[in-house]
Formats: structure tokens, sequence, C-alpha cells
């Protein structure tokens, strides 16, 4: 458990670095202690600034103040490390922020369809499948593409994805 984790960690493998924050960040196997997790995803960022995974959990402390002081400009670097290294969750995190103008200054339709397609290529984000999905079908950032974007939607939607079936309903409310 979290002494195998702990071992790991000390002999240097990241990932388990990585394990042994997120256990502390929700109180698995160990008591619930946010400050401890952000120091070690920050020690598993210095230890490997390209692993993925160290990457994003550091960003969504900085982002959301946990652990750590809410730093924006830093957490977007990271996702943007984290995105680059092909991490779907930084990837997604960073469209999301892109679109919603998070990022600093307004909306950045064309990065956040960027990364969309990039998470939805890997076929693995069903959130980024959706929507991808939803922007193809209401032309936004990107030329108007209903039957691919009611296709991406139904296929988040298979999957289970909320987002996918809120949008399947929205359609079908509309009667699209």
């Amino acid at each position: 458990g979290f002494r195998f984790l702990q071992r790991a960690k000390s002999a240097g493998d990241v990932g388990a670095a990585v394990a042994v924050g997120q256990c502390l960040q929700l109180g698995l196997g160990v008591e619930l202690d946010e400050v401890a997790a952000a120091a070690v995803f920050a020690a598993a960022v210095d230890l490997d600034g390209s692993y993925p995974a160290a990457l994003y959990q550091l960003s969504v402390c900085l982002l959301a103040g946990k652990g750590l002081k809410t730093d924006g400009a830093r957490a977007k670097k990271l996702l943007r490390r984290g995105a680059r290294g092909g991490d779907r969750l930084s990837q997604f995190v960073l469209a999301h922020g892109y679109m919603a103008g998070q990022r600093g200054g307004g909306p950045n339709l064309k990065k956040a369809l960027r990364w969309l397609r990039v998470a939805a290529a890997q076929g693995v984000d069903t959130g980024a499948v959706a929507l991808l999905g939803h922007c193809l079908v209401e032309g936004t950032g990107c030329d108007q593409d209903v039957a691919q974007g009611v296709s991406l939607i139904q296929a988040a939607a298979d999957e289970g994805e909320v987002l996918g079936l809120c949008y399947l309903a929205d359609l079908h409310s509309r009667g699209e």
C-alpha cells in the first residue's frame, strides 16, 4: 500500500510520487493533507519536469489553491507542458480554459479547438469528444459540421459521458 509507494517515491520513481500525492490529496490510506500533496507534486515535477501526470496534478493544485497559493500563470505553463507531453487531462483542461477565456484575455477558440482535437483523437477522453462535437454542431470556433458533431456527441453519450448525454438531450429538445 502506501508504504510501498513511499519507498518507490524515495527511490526516485516519479509515478510513485504522483500516487503518493494523490493518496495525500484524497486521504486514501493516509490522513488527508493537501499541503503535503502539493509539495509531493511539486517535488515530482522537480524530479522530472516532463512527467505529464505530475505536471497536471501540480497545475490543478495551483488552479484550485489546494495546498498552494493560486497561481493561474504557473498552472497554465504546467498544463501546456503536460498537454504537449500527451496528457489528455492537461489537454482537456487547457482547452476548456481557452474556451472560457480563463487563461488570460478573452476566449481563444482556435487554441481551444486545437487542444480538444488532440485530446479527442486519443479516443480516451469522452469529455473532450463531447465538447468537440458540440463545437462542430454549433460552429463554435470552426466551420459548422452538424453530422460530424452529432456523431461525436453520440459516441461520447454511448460511453456514458454526462456532457455527451446533456448535449444529446439538448439536440433532441431542439428537434435536431
